[in-house]
């Protein structure tokens, strides 16, 4: 009889361990923006439990003991994901994750290189975005000065004496910079022409810069590199703003905008002005340090808030600049002539144009 018993005990024992040792397995499908993410990393953390999504974006862990877990899941340009599941024995738990990208520069929107809008994660290019915020860290008067912050980027002076100048990237000479405004090209190869320097940073929404002649679409303009300047939407500029400067050689700054809206109409106005009538000659070398400069500059934009928000803009940009320089003492009647060595740049200029978005399925500009 009490062999019979041990035996009933141990047929209890035997059955009475796989119950408690009973396992549950989670399965789940990731996806981000609509998209199936595959070969996404999941984990369960503090445990050897771990494995990767398939094409379909679904995954299934097996062999997982009942109890509470933290489950993580990763994918590279793209938020952690970490929630707390519970694992049973009587079934399956099931998990839908949804990724959301990094709300940090892979989600800029970038247009150099491939002349439409594609994010940065996709763009065949690399290209550096650099926000309003960055030029507000790093104050400067015009967008000539603005592109000095920039790594590989120099704003470098080609001409001293009438501050001819141009915008190089990595050592390479300006006239190899493409520099667009808003996507279309600006100018030829000197960025002085455009006038840069007298471009101001509060009309700035970012800056994209494309560094190397990886961008064949603007041809050999573009060798060193392309530098896209877009400039705010005015249903999104501040109603005020403005800049003042003043150097210690009496160079004097002054930037300010406004912005209005008119129901479904939104206009930024901007003037920016430069002047410097000093001569200085710390050097003593008979030659003026800074040309002597008036500059004026005026900037207006128009925006229409169309349905689906397609995009429909109009600008205008009016420039005067003169700048004289040479000889300290040169009289104003004998500049230019053989008698005194300056020179003198002056230049009235206007630009106009606009950009339409056709009403396609595809961005058609």
């Amino acid at each position: 009889m009490r062999e019979f018993f041990s035996v009933i005990l141990l047929f209890l024992t035997t059955f009475a361990f796989p119950q408690s040792t009973t396992t549950g397995s989670l399965k789940g499908h990731i996806t981000a923006e609509g998209e199936k993410m595959d070969l996404a990393s999941i984990s369960l953390l503090k445990t050897t439990f771990s494995t990767n999504s398939d094409k379909r974006g679904q995954f299934e862990l097996e062999g997982v003991p009942p109890g509470k877990y933290q489950l993580r899941i990763t994918y590279v340009g793209y938020e952690n994901f970490q929630q707390e599941v519970i694992i049973t024995s009587e079934g399956q738990t099931e998990v839908a994750a949804e990724l959301i990208p990094l709300a940090s520069n892979l989600k800029e929107l970038v247009v150099t290189g491939t002349l439409k809008e594609v994010s940065k994660l996709q763009s065949v290019t690399a290209v550096d975005v650099y926000t309003s915020k960055f030029f507000l860290r790093n104050p400067s008067a015009n967008v000539w000065e603005a592109l000095g912050n920039i790594n590989g980027v120099f704003p470098d002076v080609d001409q001293g004496v009438s501050n001819t100048s141009d915008v190089q990237i990595n050592g390479l000479e300006g006239n190899y910079t493409m520099i667009l405004i808003d996507g279309v090209p600006a100018m030829n190869g000197l960025a002085g022409i455009y006038a840069l320097n007298a471009f101001p940073t509060n009309n700035i929404d970012k800056v994209e810069v494309l560094k190397g002649a990886s961008s064949s679409v603007y041809g050999s303009g573009a060798i060193a590199g392309v530098i896209n300047i877009l400039t705010k939407d005015p249903a999104n500029a501040p109603k005020v703003s403005a800049n003042i400067e003043l150097t210690s050689k009496l160079e004097t700054v002054a930037d300010i905008s406004a912005a209005f809206k008119f129901k479904k109409i939104s206009t930024i106005l901007s003037l920016s002005a430069d002047n410097s009538n000093f001569r200085w000659d710390n050097n003593h070398d008979n030659f003026m340090d800074i040309p002597l400069t008036n500059r004026v500059a005026f900037y207006n934009k128009w925006s229409l808030d169309r349905k689906d928000k397609r995009i429909a803009t109009f600008y205008a940009r009016y420039l005067f600049e003169d700048r004289l320089g040479g000889q300290m003492n040169t009289p104003d009647h004998l500049t230019g002539s053989d008698q005194f060595y300056t020179e003198w740049i002056r230049t009235n200029q206007w630009q106009t144009g606009f950009q339409y978005q056709l009403p396609f399925k595809e961005k058609v500009l």
